[in-house]
């Protein structure tokens, strides 16, 4: 019945949960008197239905799809046309038929599968109603960002008690409220956290916020995840120094000068980061760069073309020989080679509609290798987000899905902030899992995003206007005194 983590104590995986529980019911008293923020708690809160089994866990998402329709029904919020929306409408359309186009022409397919993968997109594309009806219409937008504060906060918690547990070990699939099957959220967590962190403290960072960054980083030191320590000083940079624009103060220096301690610990603190593969192992740059360029683009960072065939090049005794003339290495080399076939013109029918959910999603990492693909990967492990658009949906399925998922951060209105958002989901989609466009509690805070900083900008510059006009009309009004003062 239940599902929980080999290796562990079971009954410390059910105190776990039982704190999941309790964060649930807390925020949900808190909330309970708005739809969307129960829609987004419910969201956010999936790994107590997982752990408790498949069958409770299937009833959940049905549950979570029903009251995401009736949301949208509730608040009536179609009635929000524009051009913008008619657009992000056109774009689900498009997705919608390439979807059911490649899921009926390829194997492998089931119904619950398929309507369980597209019930995501149908929840991601009513968020993006219900969110602008709260932040625009009911004014909500305050009210939300303290959500979604307090849900990044009980992350953090669970990330504690999880520490606490089971002492300090890494576990990859425990990942705070979210997940208790996959890793992968231990890195885009973070990221969520630091981008809710930054619009609750309207820009204005000081020194205890480190203490909430640090509680981030704690998240991906216990799943044991790599990316986090590169990439979240990297947001974090982007964030405090590009999108504000360079301001600095003293909690910006400390900041960016926190950033190589930050590097320092995370190589130290990862066994995969340093050369003895243990917590506190030795701090080796060199070291740790060589991994990441191995771990992205494979055995000696080549994947090469020869004879329009990708060969994957390994290190043999000192000497690079052809491993697998239709292999590419490492997520990097994936997205590479799968862009080269997308120009190229040689792409099959089967490279255009995939193979369908099952290819990808139930199959173990031998069965995977065996699957016909006209580009495979050395292990299962480096599919990226593209990559896996292209295994289930095939080429159809990454164009509708680029297409769908991307167009919501041209809506931005802070040139700044879109490109960071859109270089976040980029590298997250063509370079490591694309879990974000997957999960629509991480849609959720994108949008929110989107809505958000566009409320802001409007009411500064409805306030500049006002400002105008008030000194307009003491301008006027002095005028009018000072002419009758001299007649």
């Amino acid at each position: 019945m239940f599902v929980f983590y080999p290796g562990l104590r079971f009954d410390l995986q059910i105190v776990m949960q039982v704190g999941v529980l309790f964060a649930l019911l807390y925020l949900l008293r808190q909330y309970k008197k708005d739809n969307v923020s129960v829609l987004l708690l419910l969201m956010f809160f999936p790994s107590i239905f997982i752990f408790l089994g498949s069958a409770v866990n299937n009833l959940y998402k049905i549950v979570v799809l029903a009251y995401t329709i009736y949301c949208t029904y509730r608040r009536k919020v179609w009635h929000l046309k524009s051009k913008i929306n008619q657009l992000w409408t056109g774009a689900f359309v498009l997705f919608t038929v390439a979807f059911f186009v490649a899921v009926s022409q390829s194997t492998g397919n089931t119904i619950t599968i398929i309507f369980s993968q597209y019930a995501r997109y149908l929840e991601i594309y009513c968020l993006y109603f219900l969110l602008q009806d709260a932040i625009g219409k009911r004014q909500q937008g305050k009210m939300l960002l303290q959500l979604f504060y307090q849900i990044f906060l009980v992350q953090i918690l669970i990330s504690v008690l999880k520490f606490i547990l089971f002492n300090g070990r890494q576990i990859e699939s425990l990942v705070g409220s979210l997940s208790i099957i996959g890793g992968a959220m231990g890195t885009t967590i973070p990221i969520f956290g630091f981008i809710i962190l930054w619009f609750y403290r309207n820009r204005r960072m000081t020194w205890k916020d480190g203490l909430f960054v640090a509680g981030l980083l704690l998240i991906g030191f216990t799943t044991g995840k790599r990316a986090v320590w590169f990439v979240l000083p990297v947001v974090i940079a982007a964030f405090m120094v590009y999108v504000q624009g360079i301001r600095l103060n003293k909690y910006i220096v400390l900041g960016i000068a926190a950033i190589p301690i930050v590097f320092y610990f995370g190589a130290r603190l990862t066994p995969s980061l340093n050369p003895e593969h243990k917590v506190w192992g030795s701090f080796d740059l060199e070291y740790m760069f060589d991994y990441a360029e191995t771990y992205q683009f494979g055995e000696e960072g080549l994947s090469v073309s020869n004879n329009k065939k990708n060969v994957l090049l390994s290190s043999v005794d000192g000497r690079l020989v052809e491993n697998d003339t239709r292999t590419a290495a490492g997520r990097g080399n994936a997205t590479i080679e799968l862009f080269k076939l997308m120009f190229s013109g040689e792409a099959n029918q089967q490279d255009w509609i995939g193979l369908g959910f099952s290819a990808m999603y139930s199959t173990d990492y031998g069965e995977f290798l065996e699957l016909p693909l006209t580009i495979k990967l050395a292990y299962k492990g480096a599919a990226t987000g593209m990559f896996q658009s292209y295994v289930t949906t095939g080429i159809l399925g990454v164009i509708t899905t680029i297409i769908f998922c991307f167009l919501p951060f041209f809506f931005i209105h802070h040139i700044r902030l879109r490109w960071v958002l859109l270089g976040i989901v980029a590298w997250e989609y063509f370079m490591y899992t694309g879990i974000m466009f997957r999960t629509p509690a991480f849609m959720a805070v994108f949008l929110f995003a989107l809505f958000y900083s566009n409320q802001q900008i409007e009411v500064a510059q409805w306030r500049k206007k006002e400002r105008k006009c008030l000194q307009q009309m003491k301008d006027t009004t002095y005028e009018t005194i000072n002419h009758s003062t001299r007649i």
